[in-house]
């Protein structure tokens, strides 16, 4: 058990590690500048509007409460900082997806005895495009209702003190799914088999998708937590889980 879950930690801090791996470089920058474009127009984006919500929220503040302002602006911008980083990493990957798949494979292939993958050119890359389009839409349907789930939990008296633990757990689980489906979808594992398998270590898939949405939350590291998770990710496909 706790075994596990130190190997989940020791993964992903790997996956730093191989970021001045030259055989992979090209393969970790179109992520890389994909991943800040998303993220400053993101921040650009919640900057211009943040003002208006907390002034919206404002409108319906007695003037008596009024010295409650500074509170309001610490609770929003935390948890409008926590929103904008979830879902700048959940549309990062679905951007970023066929580049992600390609990085894994080649990571795969320089860690592999024997050669998994032929040495596949522009070509292919293009050619599977679709197919990991599909496999984000397909983890996409997955994780929305499971969200929807969880916002409930949220008003529910009594259980909303523990929701914030359960959300914590279940993002670390989806992070894990994430970034480790990148090499099960390359040797066309499907979508439940991936599941099944992870869950038969589940406890390792957490550690590392808790690590990755840790290091999600701090600025400028979350620049490189997606290609460092994707090569966290397929070190472990090929040492612990395939």
């Amino acid at each position: 058990m706790l075994q596990d879950i130190i190997l989940g930690v020791k993964y992903f801090f790997k996956g730093f590690s191989w970021l001045k791996n030259k055989q992979i470089g090209h393969f970790i920058l179109i992520p890389l500048i994909i991943n800040i474009i998303l993220f400053c127009g993101m921040i650009f984006f919640a900057k211009h509007y943040f003002g208006m919500f907390v002034g919206w929220i404002d409108s319906f503040l007695p003037e008596w409460l009024y010295f409650l302002n500074w509170l309001l602006w610490i609770i929003f911008a935390t948890a409008a900082y926590l929103v904008i980083v979830y879902t700048f990493v959940i549309f990062a990957n679905m951007i970023a997806s066929p580049f992600n798949s390609f990085l894994a494979e080649k990571v795969e292939a320089l860690v592999s005895v024997e050669p998994t993958f032929a040495d596949a050119g522009f070509s292919d890359f293009v050619k599977d495009i679709p197919r990991t389009i599909k496999r984000e839409l397909r983890k996409l349907l997955y994780y929305l209702p499971l969200v929807c789930l969880f916002l409930i939990l949220f008003i529910v008296p009594v259980v909303h003190v523990f929701a914030g633990i359960l959300w914590f757990l279940f993002s670390a689980w989806m992070l894990a799914i994430q970034y480790l489906d990148y090499p099960f979808d390359n040797h066309k594992i499907s979508f439940k088999q991936m599941k099944q398998r992870l869950g038969e270590r589940r406890l390792l898939a957490l550690s590392f998708g808790a690590m990755s949405l840790l290091a999600s939350l701090v600025p400028i590291v979350n620049f490189v937590v997606i290609p460092v998770s994707v090569i966290g990710a397929t070190l472990m496909w090929v040492e612990e889980l395939q």
